[in-house]
């Protein structure tokens, strides 16, 4: 009995310990023992929760490097043997470690080809090419190659050109080196671009400068700076393009670059990938905060470092809020890591950023550290479906992006992975499911055709007779209101012309149609109330029910009270500003007729909603202008009616119904415009009587 007990005890105690375990490994990946947020963006670009895709393994400080006293890191370049080179910026200084990151040499006597000295103090960058060391020797506005010797073979200064104004002093802070040993600088006091030089230190012409868009704030911008003084112009950084602030080289010789942005510089990319001709290939919305970027009231995502992996990944330094971005050669959001603080995984002052094998390193200049990010299973098993895919293994790629929706349920970029997968396997409907978890419209409509295509030839017979009933039905009701449109013998109407049919004479004859509402006593606003009524059911429908190729809403941003300001709140609002015009103006119309003609004119564009929302379950992306001509033919046939109708009902000339259109779309700008100042001061009155409430409360 005593031995059954011990054993139940020991298996209640393994229990919990493997429990605690499970649960650490499981709390590890859902980011809480972590000291920053880690999420990532949806396909609406808002932030949602994510796994920590990095977490820290080692932080070395200073004296855990062997660095002098006086030390201030500034950047660091792993080469491609593995060694690892950290610049000393306060002492001048460049410390080479081994990949276990032990100290294997010290370049700290730097020497031009003649022997005299070079003091590298106050240097940014440094980089590696062929055996060289290329270093930005900021403070003394140079750029140095120098050998593992520490002579220098080449120093290069400002370049005599007319490009640069005479009062740039060309302050070096990056510098890069292409396949074809052409030398990339960037100077902070230019803002033309990078300094391209040749081997020989020529200098060749500028690269990638960043463009100002013309906005309205930068045109005002422009024109106030023709009124400022000389010392006001020098004073007003922001009017000129952005300063690179850093850049990085793939394989294949493409130039990343960032820059930062500010308040009054509205940058085409803070993240561009150029080609040899300068041109960018990257969509540059894509990259940093997405959110916070949309907040005027600051500067947003300010990226100070780049770096390109061996796998095409970018690791991209954000200063605003000292964290590192992690995106996949496809330009999707991996992970998020680090922010401001004094804990391990946080930054004083993040200065550069470099990817080691698979981990991440970044230096702290304020805090003198070398702190080392490690991937978690989350960010290996994307990458590992990444490349699953680039060698065509679709199958084991499915499995691997499974694996990533188990660790992340937000993750977009997982279910387009899968639908892509599918896609390419010819399981062209489960590629469809997988595009509709992800939101991926295009990839979904893409999918969508070659499903339409399979489904067409597996079910033409059906189709085929579908269609042609289809067609026999329009035909028979085509004949049938062709036949209710001819004068009823002995009678000066036709069978439409009546108080029922009305709204369908109307489409064919509106000015007739709308002739007989007064006399014929066939004002009806019953009728009316449902047309609209329609109107809202129909643009409901076309929320919810339009194909996935062109739907781009979401049901939890439906908002009822919206949809009926857009419709019945619309349509009110004209019909009170039409009559109320009418009596300026001795419009005859009265205001059910107003309302009658209003509603019966809006069929045509509720039918065109309507067809359209079936249309977009059967149709492709590349199809939509079909959609876009019904629209356009419900919209002109609508107005078409409503300008014949109420000309007819107010006794207008063309002329005058068109300026009575004009000044009915004021009136409804002014109804509009009061009725939200009525409600902003409702709501202000309200906070003003509650706020007394308070503190009457309070002193009692």
């Amino acid at each position: 009995m005593k031995k059954k007990i011990r054993q139940s005890i020991a298996i209640l105690l393994l229990t919990v310990l493997l429990g605690g375990v499970f649960a650490t490994g499981v709390s590890a990946l859902k980011s809480s023992s972590v000291p920053y947020n880690t999420y990532e963006y949806n396909y609406a670009d808002e932030s949602v929760s994510a796994p920590a895709g990095y977490t820290v393994d080692t932080v070395l400080y200073g004296t855990d490097l062997g660095l002098e006293k006086g030390s201030v890191l500034q950047d660091i370049y792993c080469i491609e043997d593995g060694r690892i080179l950290l610049l000393d910026s306060g002492n001048g200084v460049v410390y080479v470690y081994n990949n276990d990151l032990v100290q294997i040499d010290k370049l700290d006597n730097f020497t031009a080809a003649d022997g005299s000295p070079l003091n590298i103090a106050g240097a940014q960058g440094i980089t590696y090419h062929n055996d060289r060391l290329y270093i930005a020797d900021t403070e003394n506005q140079r750029v140095l190659r120098v050998g593992m010797d520490g002579v220098a073979d080449l120093i290069i200064n400002k370049p005599d050109t007319a490009v640069l104004d005479e009062k740039t002093a060309c302050n070096f802070v990056k510098v890069i080196v292409d396949p074809q040993n052409r030398i990339y600088a960037i100077a902070n006091d230019v803002n033309l671009g990078a300094l391209v030089f040749d081997e020989d230190g020529n200098f060749l012409t500028l690269f990638g400068s960043t463009n100002v868009r013309t906005t309205a704030e930068v045109i005002l911008r422009y024109i106030r700076r023709k009124f400022m003084s000389e010392e006001q112009r020098k004073n007003d950084y922001s009017y000129t393009p952005v300063t690179l602030t850093s850049f990085d080289i793939d394989k294949d010789g493409f130039i990343y670059t960032v820059a930062k942005s500010s308040d009054y510089s509205d940058i085409e990319g803070k993240v561009r990938s150029l080609n040899a001709l300068g041109e960018d290939i990257y969509d540059s919305a894509a990259f940093g905060d997405i959110e916070w970027d949309r907040l005027k009231s600051n500067s947003g995502t300010q990226f100070i470092d780049v770096d390109v992996a061996d796998d095409e990944s970018l690791a991209l330094l954000d200063s605003a809020r000292s964290r590192v971005f992690v995106y996949s050669k496809n330009n999707d959001l991996i992970a998020v890591f680090g922010s401001y603080g004094e804990q391990k995984g946080n930054f004083l002052q993040p200065a550069a950023v470099e990817t080691v094998g698979e981990n991440i390193y970044v230096i702290d200049a304020l805090a003198n550290t070398l702190q080392i990010f490690r991937p978690n299973d989350y960010v290996r098993a994307i990458k590992k479906a990444d490349l699953q895919m680039e060698n065509g293994d679709y199958s084991a790629a499915i499995d691997t992006w499974e694996r990533v929706v188990a660790y992340n349920t937000n993750s977009t970029q997982a279910y387009v992975g899968i639908g892509n997968c599918y896609d390419y396997l010819g399981e062209y409907e489960l590629a469809m499911e997988a595009y509709k978890k992800g939101y991926a419209n295009q990839e979904y409509s893409v999918s969508f055709s070659e499903y339409r295509k399979e489904y067409l030839k597996d079910n033409f017979v059906l189709i085929l007779f579908i269609a042609l009933a289809a067609l026999a039905i329009l035909i028979v009701l085509a004949v049938k209101v062709s036949k209710m449109l001819r004068p009823v013998e002995g009678s000066a109407f036709c069978q439409l012309e009546t108080k029922k049919y009305l709204p369908v004479y109307m489409l064919f004859h509106p000015s007739s149609a709308s002739e007989q509402i007064r006399p014929r006593g066939f004002a009806s606003p019953l009728k009316a109330a449902i047309i609209v009524a329609v109107w809202f059911i129909a643009v409901m429908l076309s929320y919810f029910f339009t194909g996935f190729s062109f739907n781009e809403n979401r049901a939890v941003d439906f908002n009822v009270f919206y949809t009926l300001l857009q419709t019945a709140g619309l349509f009110l609002v004209f019909v009170i500003a039409n009559y109320g015009l009418a009596s300026f103006m001795t419009g005859k119309g009265k205001f059910s007729e107003i309302v009658t003609v209003t509603a019966y004119s809006l069929t045509p564009y509720i039918a065109s909603i309507l067809i359209n929302t079936a249309f977009s379950n059967i149709l492709t992306q590349d199809e939509g202008m079909f959609m876009s001509i019904i629209t356009a033919v419900g919209l002109l046939w609508t107005f078409f009616m409503l300008f014949a109708g109420l000309m007819t009902i107010h006794q207008y000339s063309v002329g005058k119904t068109v300026l009575s259109f004009l000044i009915t779309m004021f009136g409804m700008l002014v109804i509009i415009f009061l009725a939200v100042l009525f409600i902003t001061l409702y709501a202000q009155v309200l906070s003003f009587v509650d706020s007394i409430a308070r503190e009457v409360s309070i002193r009692q």
